[in-house]
Formats: structure tokens, sequence, C-alpha cells
């Protein structure tokens, strides 16, 4: 509600245009590796979930470039 009695205006852009169709050729070809990226792995139980996303939000602290849930 604040934004409408503000009369704030939000503007959205996607700065990927076009990006993904050249990242899924590159990936297919072996011409970049993604796997080191992947700093974190988790599982998908409830726990798991909630730490992973701890885990994320201090990377800082942990060092996660990547977090990744596995089910």
């Amino acid at each position: 509600m604040q934004t409408v009695f503000k009369e704030i205006d939000f503007m959205g852009s996607f700065r990927y245009t076009n990006t993904y169709p050249t990242c899924m050729d590159l990936l297919e070809e072996k011409k970049i590796d993604c796997e080191p990226l992947i700093t974190h792995r988790f599982g998908f139980s409830e726990k798991d979930i909630i730490t992973g996303f701890e885990t994320a939000a201090a990377a800082g602290k942990t060092g996660a470039i990547k977090v990744m849930f596995n089910w």
C-alpha cells in the first residue's frame, strides 16, 4: 500500500536478454565449466533447505558462490 500512497513507480529490466541460448551452447560444447562455481550442495529436506538458504545469505562467512539443492 505504501507504494500507492507515495506514488512510487517501479521499472524492471531484464539484463540477461538473449544470453541463455549462448550459455547453453557454451556448456554443451564444454567451453566453460560451471562445476567449480557450485560451492555448496544440500539435499531437499526442510532442514537442508533452511541450511542452504542460510549458507547463501551468509556468503561472506561461508564462501558460498552457488548453493545447489539436489532432490
